[in-house]
């Protein structure tokens, strides 16, 4: 998409959703271009989808292959499901969900909460063993739950227009980077910086001819692309989580064309663009392998700390420049810029000559020229023009270049015109041999 086209889409986008915006549009939308080239060449365009099979996880496990297990562990931990507010039910399955974002995993939850119970005296090491030994029993069991082949589409994107779909995609209305919210910015901050992208799974919808986004992440790789960290996963209410990470895993040992290692816990986002701590995923090329470049420094240039265009000043406020050429500006380089006749925009790239209807002269910013046709003989951008064999030719022009058939009227360019001593013919007057001879 280029800057005219995502203009036009961002006008709409803003128009339904109202919210923070980059002032300073051209500057953000020329560092997301740049800033992604390198990771829209690794993964083959700026935006992908992946089709993939696999075998989903179908609800929960029948309380009757795990009631044993149930029973053994609340012997352990008598007060675990009060604490929580819980049911025997929580463990069916290997994950509760927790709103749209968050989701706890049971077994990790039961053993760091046992943990903490043998710290404080409550369970001994010896029944922290037995509990521990009793949760690997239930993961198999959770792992000879029913399943069925389900198909998905996975989009990694690191569009504009991804980006600021960020709590707008179906799972995530509650996002804190939606439009209105309070961390809004974060996302612009997060698109403009080097290596970033979007995912987003669907599903064909169960009763339309259509997918629907089932989850989606944000997520940066290091420079090299060995590995790619996520954050901020939001699903929709009964989507497995694990189909996520099936699916995810897949589109990267695809495109590395090697095994991947998933890691967790490790990936560390500044202050600068809010992380969710509910996830915290990443996966390195190669069996066994140790993921580098997992911490991410955002790039805040011109949206929290801000550099004139001109002269290079930077570290003030957004209100303490202004825009030139879409770009910022301070305010001493401000008045040295040309200002446009017709729009008043200011630009440090040179104004150029405009003729109006009454083939006057104004000096006018490069883009509004953009909007005027231009002549194919002298180069001129004109408010009105002739069309002459498919090209715009400038009243000049016209006058200096081109005349008219005596016989057929067309308006012909002087090189092509023929002088038969009585009028003057186009070429193809001339062939056809429609001479006037004289009266007779």
């Amino acid at each position: 998409m280029d800057f005219q086209d995502f203009l036009g889409w961002k006008k709409k986008f803003l128009e339904r959703n109202e919210g923070y915006y980059p002032k300073f549009e051209k500057s953000w939308f020329e560092k997301v271009e740049k800033n992604h080239e390198a990771l829209r060449n690794f993964i083959g365009g700026e935006m992908i989808q992946r089709f993939y099979k696999l075998n989903s996880q179908q609800g929960k496990v029948d309380e009757k292959d795990c009631k044993h297990i149930i029973d053994q562990l609340l012997l352990y931990l008598p007060y675990y499901l009060e604490e929580y507010g819980y049911d025997r039910s929580v463990f069916l399955s290997p994950t509760v969900a927790n709103g749209t974002h968050n989701i706890i995993r049971l077994g990790k939850h039961v053993r760091t909460y046992a943990e903490q119970r043998t710290r404080e005296g409550t369970v001994s090491p010896e029944n922290l063993k037995n509990i521990e030994k009793l949760l690997s029993e239930l993961g198999q069991v959770w792992a000879k739950a029913k399943t069925s082949e389900s198909e998905l589409v996975i989009a990694p994107s690191t569009t504009e227009r991804g980006f600021m779909l960020l709590g707008h995609y179906g799972p995530d209305p509650d996002s804190c980077f939606r439009q209105g919210s309070d961390k809004t910015q974060h996302k612009y901050i997060f698109a403009q910086t080097p290596h970033t992208f979007v995912i987003t799974i669907s599903k064909k919808h169960p009763k339309k001819p259509k997918q629907i986004n089932v989850a989606r992440c944000m997520g940066f790789a290091n420079p090299s692309f060995t590995t790619f960290s996520l954050n901020n996963y939001y699903f929709l209410p009964k989507f497995p989580e694990g189909d996520a990470l099936q699916c995810i895993r897949m589109l990267f040992e695809e495109l590395w064309k090697d095994k991947a290692e998933f890691h967790e816990d490790i990936v560390r986002i500044d202050d600068y663009v809010f992380q969710n701590p509910s996830c915290n995923w990443c996966f390195s090329k190669g069996k066994d392998s140790r993921p580098t470049g997992y911490q991410l420094r955002s790039n805040i240039k011109n949206l929290r700390q801000f550099y004139c265009i001109k002269c290079g000043i930077d570290g003030g406020r957004e209100s303490e420049f202004l825009e030139v050429d879409e770009n910022p500006s301070c305010h001493r380089c401000f008045e040295s810029a040309e200002e446009c006749e017709e729009s008043h925009r200011r630009t440090f790239n040179g104004l150029v000559e405009l003729y109006d209807k009454e083939n006057k002269v104004k000096m006018v910013h490069p883009d509004i020229a953009k909007e005027y046709s231009k002549c194919s003989k002298c180069n001129a951008h004109m408010a009105l023009t002739h069309n002459i064999a498919g090209e715009d030719i400038c009243f000049g022009c016209l006058e200096t270049h081109y005349s008219e058939c005596e016989l057929c009227n067309q308006i012909c360019e002087d090189s092509t015109i023929k002088d038969t001593g009585f009028i003057e013919v186009c070429e193809a007057c001339d062939k056809l041999g429609l001479q006037l001879i004289g009266d007779q």
